[in-house]
């Protein structure tokens, strides 16, 4: 995430939710999900369960789903489009608040994040732990239709897997 904000201005790049792409939001959503189990798990003191929410959310909402779609955005346009600008917006935000969230189990790694964000947080804290807990949360976004692209997704990646085992797509 860090890597791709390296040219965003957050001060004349990040785009209004109004104006993000459905996926976009959908991610968002997804994230203040996690943003409100994390919060309960430490309320409760159930650190198991928070670093559990953040890895599921990584792993699977992140890494295996909207990076991997993400990348045609970041790569393809132009440096200066409101495509690539809105997916760099969600990555400013969920940086920023993962590395929040990860700081009461992980402050070596939180900190090491914030002090190495290519721009100044809009706070102008120094430090993760000058900033405070996540504030920003946004609405569910149509995560009916979401999920039957993601359970299509998952049947789409199966038949190309057969199909890889069978040598008919390299």
């Amino acid at each position: 995430l860090i890597g791709n904000l390296a040219d965003f201005r957050p001060e004349t790049d990040s785009v209004a939710y109004k104006d993000m792409s459905s996926l976009d939001k959908y991610i968002l959503g997804r994230y203040s999900e996690v943003v409100v189990e994390v919060t309960d798990a430490f309320e409760q003191f159930q650190f198991f369960r928070a670093s559990q929410a953040l890895l599921r959310f990584a792993s699977g909402d992140l890494s295996s789903f909207y990076l991997d779609i993400a990348k045609d955005r970041l790569y393809i346009p132009d440096e200066g489009s409101l495509r690539r600008w809105s997916c760099q917006t969600v990555f400013r935000i969920i940086v920023e608040g993962m590395a929040k969230m990860m700081a009461p189990m992980l402050p070596h790694m939180a900190e090491d994040i914030w002090v190495n964000l290519p721009y100044s947080p809009q706070s102008g804290a120094q430090s993760v732990f000058q900033d405070g807990w996540v504030t920003e949360s946004y609405p569910e976004h149509r995560n009916d239709e979401w999920g039957l692209i993601l359970k299509l997704r998952g049947d789409v990646n199966k038949a190309i897997e057969v199909a890889r085992t069978e040598k008919l797509v390299g």
